[in-house]
């Protein structure tokens, strides 16, 4: 019987396909033949290890200041599983989500091959897309790029991030390695854009990957460059020099959008930018609130940090705040899953965390509670520990005082359980 409701798609395209994630655009491609799909003039492809969801958030946004019809495709969502899929802000509704999937499975089932869930999930946006007649994509790669299926299409500005060592298991153990995978991405004569270290293996990779294609390179230093000034965010290339009011946003993230969109050879919405780009946000990219508690009202910050370079970005970011707001003291909501760098993400964050509150996330691949205090015991760190992240937060949230911050992060399923918490917590004081 087919699916009626977006939960029962979701079930579906969780179970049709024997492995959740496998790499290859094989299957994919075949589909997309079929759907019989035209790309618009202008897509942007991101890819990278951190950074990727705030800057296909900040292309959209400016995208949308100039005029454009904007399909932005992210993962992974937070709040709604529809987050992944929008258009000009709007997200997919569960009933269009159910139309296309069963487009795609129409299709599907004509081109004879199986669908992966991220596979299936990928076609069902450039379907929507193309129904609601976007003249520009934004395509989140979600893992690596070669073999990823939104390289099914052709993008018109390739971007790359960073790179970082994550997901060896499926990317390589080396810088070179994983770059190679992101390089995949990138097509002859079409311009690049990197914002990530160029001193080292995986810039000399992206380099002469760039050189083989033909392919346009515009570098973070070389051929753009920002500085924080005051207030304000410095941003200058050969084409442009703006000074533009600070993101919420990180603001590697905003020079890598405002770069890439200068290659698309579409005019910058001058007149908006400044508060397009200081207003831009995205669910669990420092995501900014307060909560009221007895002891007042306390400042709440939810990143989605996973990774050293994740912790690196979000550090800079908490100084600044923290500066700015007279922070005297830092409660650290934390947990990772087992496979990620804890050790590296303990020495990055002890610098500025004063209280550490941990608990085993309820997934999986989550680290168990014994390996998360021995990291944090190899830097004479004595935790507060607890059963879940929902107490856990509830415990941060209980000694935190107003001029404190409480810093929800460590994983996406982090975020996810202290939301659910706010949330419920938000019912409750509705009754």
């Amino acid at each position: 019987m087919k699916p009626q409701s977006i939960t029962e798609w979701l079930d579906y395209w969780q179970q049709l396909h024997a492995v959740e994630i496998d790499l290859g655009l094989e299957r994919v491609s075949l589909v997309y033949k079929q759907l019989q799909l035209t790309a618009p003039a202008t897509v942007f492809t991101v890819a990278g290890t951190n950074g990727k969801g705030s800057t296909t958030t900040l292309l959209a946004r400016v995208a949308e200041a100039a005029g454009r019809r904007v399909g932005l495709y992210q993962s992974p969502h937070i709040n709604v599983f529809n987050e992944r899929i929008a258009v000009n802000g709007a997200y997919i509704s569960d009933a269009d989500f159910c139309q296309v999937s069963a487009m795609v499975e129409a299709a599907r089932l004509i081109a004879g091959v199986s669908l992966s869930f991220f596979e299936a999930l990928t076609l069902i946006a450039l379907v929507y897309f193309a129904q609601q007649q976007c003249d520009v994509w934004v395509l989140e790669v979600g893992l690596g790029g070669r073999l990823d299926a939104v390289n099914v299409v052709d993008p018109t500005v390739a971007v790359i991030t960073n790179i970082g060592l994550d997901h060896q298991d499926r990317l390589g153990n080396t810088l070179a390695a994983i770059a190679r995978e992101k390089c995949g991405i990138m097509r002859g004569g079409v311009p690049t854009v990197y914002s990530g270290d160029t001193s080292g293996e995986a810039f000399a990779v992206i380099d002469t990957h760039a050189k083989n294609l033909q392919a346009p390179l515009y570098t973070l230093e070389r051929d753009f460059a920002y500085a924080v000034i005051d207030q304000n965010m410095l941003f200058s290339s050969a084409s442009v020099t703006l000074s533009l009011p600070l993101p919420q946003l990180a603001e590697v993230n905003v020079a890598t959008a405002v770069a890439a969109w200068a290659c698309a050879l579409i005019e910058l919405p001058v007149g908006q930018l400044g508060q397009v780009l200081a207003n831009a946000t995205m669910p669990g990219r420092f995501e900014r609130s307060s909560i009221l508690t007895a002891q007042g009202l306390v400042p709440v910050v939810l990143d989605c940090a996973h990774n050293p370079d994740g912790v690196a970005m979000l550090l800079g970011q908490l100084k600044r705040v923290m500066a700015c707001e007279q922070t005297t003291r830092v409660h650290w909501v934390w947990s990772m899953l087992a496979d990620k760098d804890m050790a590296s993400s303990v020495q990055l964050a002890k610098e500025v965390v004063d209280c550490w509150h941990v608990a085993p996330l309820d997934v999986p691949r989550a680290a168990p509670l014994e390996n998360i205090q021995d990291a944090l015991a190899k830097h004479s760190i004595a935790p507060l520990s607890y059963a879940t992240i929902a107490q856990a937060f509830a415990g941060a949230m209980q000694l935190a005082h107003p001029h404190e911050l409480v810093v929800v992060t460590g994983s996406f399923y982090v975020l996810e359980a202290v939301k659910a918490e706010i949330e419920r917590g938000n019912d409750e004081r509705t009754k």
